[in-house]
């Protein structure tokens, strides 16, 4: 098969049109996003959480035996581990999400050593010592607060998918 000069010289001029075109529509149609958009419902459930896991609190480190023991605190576990995991599958089913998904991942964790924590005090009859209670109340409050920071940092409006 043959190629005549003039078919040659003819795609040679429509080759910058062509890619012209292409880059004026990449530029104007496609936004790219490297990080999901702002979500007010996971603020609205981190604050809640935060609310009812500092009242928690602030109850254990003023209660004294027995209602300080991990069975009088039960239902506050289940709950808090249930508010969680809605968090948890809220932020992963976010697109581009990774950072918010690491931070409530740590929250996860933090509550959980406080739980674990809370069971071996109970288990030998005391309650948690301030200086027990004290470093994981920071850490857990540091949690919730680079969720927050991270959420509200996020550019506002609608993820297309």
């Amino acid at each position: 098969m043959m190629f005549h000069e003039s078919r040659l010289y003819a795609a040679d001029r429509g080759g910058p049109l062509v890619i012209l075109i292409t880059l004026a529509l990449l530029v104007t149609g496609c936004a790219v996003d490297l990080i999901a958009r702002r979500d007010t419902e996971t603020i609205s459930m981190t604050d809640a959480l935060r609310a009812t896991t500092n009242d928690h609190l602030q109850r254990l480190a003023g209660e004294t035996a027995p209602a300080c023991l991990h069975e009088a605190h039960r239902a506050f576990y289940a709950q808090e581990k249930n508010d969680v995991a809605a968090l948890e599958r809220r932020v992963v089913s976010q697109p581009k999400n990774d950072p918010t998904i690491e931070q409530v991942r740590g929250l996860g964790s933090s509550l959980a050593s406080l739980e674990e924590l809370h069971k071996r005090s109970s288990a030998s009859g005391r309650c948690l010592a301030m200086a027990e209670l004290s470093p994981l109340s920071r850490g857990i409050d540091t949690s919730f607060a680079s969720i927050l920071e991270i959420e509200r940092a996020k550019p506002a409006g609608s993820q297309s998918r």
